[in-house]
């Protein structure tokens, strides 16, 4: 008998695929286990489907919620969990029958482990690739230094990953085992403000208080990708919301754990902050779809800029080591409050375009 490992599944409207997900995890050659359904408010059969596979298996405990996100239901899971070692798994993936062996084993060959992950296989319908996290097998403890390539990989999803098709990396909470001492002992737990990043913004932190993590370069877990969809294609307020504030964030957190005595990490933080605020900005206020008037466009710069805090994150940010002249302008003004000289000088930029591209 090993330590009990509470699995936390979040559910929603998940009918096609919750049982299946559930067999792998019941066929896992380690027990024991602890399986926690929490149905995030499912509008289809999946709670009625929870409660079936509950009826016949003493370790399923089924929880029900209002929907109020996928990080909700599983600080819910967290909250209701027993078991010594926490996994997280999304209901529309599935386990390698070995995982949850291979990991435990692994991780009782010392008592200062904190976290454990392994890699994946990317799923669709009609594809199947092996996404490794790094090259090989990695171990991290302690100092900043010995645990850059986590943080590094946190920032820039593809950095260190071998293959040239990558779906996923490191951040994710599922494919590991965390103790859960780890989220009780700092206070931790998944932001629900958040509807992007804050499965990455979690580990940021777990990473940074975990005396030693593990990576096993095996890939035990099967993610599926089906769901993934461009998310970028229209202006969403929750997006926006969310790239700001996990931008915000992580520079609070690294610049109170001094990561940005860190050369390398400032500036890849900073790199990767502009990719989201480029996006907030470029592709969503101004998203020429929108075709609304100048005073809404304004009213969002500025929700945008004051009431989320992007200001805060580009003072954080070296604006003058910003090649792009044209973004450096706008996001001065913005710090600026010169939210009327940004929407013209973006529809002049928009106009000239056009008359480019029609030449």
């Amino acid at each position: 008998m090993g330590p009990l490992i509470s699995i936390i599944v979040p559910v929603y409207n998940a009918e096609k695929t919750v049982a299946r997900c559930v067999k792998s995890i019941l066929t896992q050659t380690y027990q024991p286990i602890e399986l926690i359904l929490v149905d995030d408010g499912s509008t289809d059969n999946s709670l009625a489907i929870c409660d079936e596979l509950r009826r016949d298996v003493d370790c399923i405990k089924v929880l029900h919620q209002s929907n109020h996100g996928v990080s909700a239901a599983r600080n819910n899971g967290i909250r209701h969990a027993s078991g010594s070692l926490l996994c997280f798994v999304d209901a529309d993936d599935m386990l390698d029958k070995k995982m949850l062996t291979t990991l435990v084993s692994k991780m009782s060959e010392s008592d200062d482990i904190d976290i454990i992950s392994c890699c994946c296989y990317a799923n669709s319908s009609d594809h199947k690739v092996l996404n490794r996290f790094y090259s090989s097998n990695k171990t991290f403890d302690r100092t900043f230094e010995n645990k850059k390539e986590l943080y590094f990989q946190l920032l820039d999803t593809a950095y260190g990953q071998p293959q040239d098709e990558v779906y996923t990396g490191i951040g994710v909470p599922w494919g590991k085992l965390y103790k859960r001492k780890l989220f009780v002992d700092h206070g931790i737990l998944f932001d629900e403000s958040l509807t992007h990043y804050e499965d990455n913004f979690l580990n940021f932190q777990l990473f940074s208080k975990a005396k030693k993590i593990i990576y096993i370069n095996l890939p035990l877990y099967y993610y599926s990708t089906n769901h993934i969809t461009t998310v970028l294609s229209q202006y969403d307020r929750a997006i926006v919301q969310s790239y700001v504030k996990v931008s915000l964030l992580r520079y609070e957190y690294a610049d109170q754990n001094g990561f940005f005595k860190h050369q390398e990490f400032r500036e890849l933080c900073a790199k990767q902050t502009a990719e989201l605020m480029n996006i907030s900005v470029f592709l969503m206020i101004f998203d020429e779809k929108r075709r609304v008037h100048k005073n809404e466009v304004i009213r969002d710069l500025r929700w945008f800029n004051e009431e989320l805090g992007a200001e805060r994150v580009l003072r954080y940010m070296d604006l003058e080591t910003m090649e792009n002249r044209k973004t450096k302008l706008i996001y001065k003004l913005l710090v600026a409050h010169r939210y009327s000289t940004v929407y013209y000088i973006m529809i002049l930029r928009g106009a000239v375009k056009k008359v480019l591209s029609a030449l």
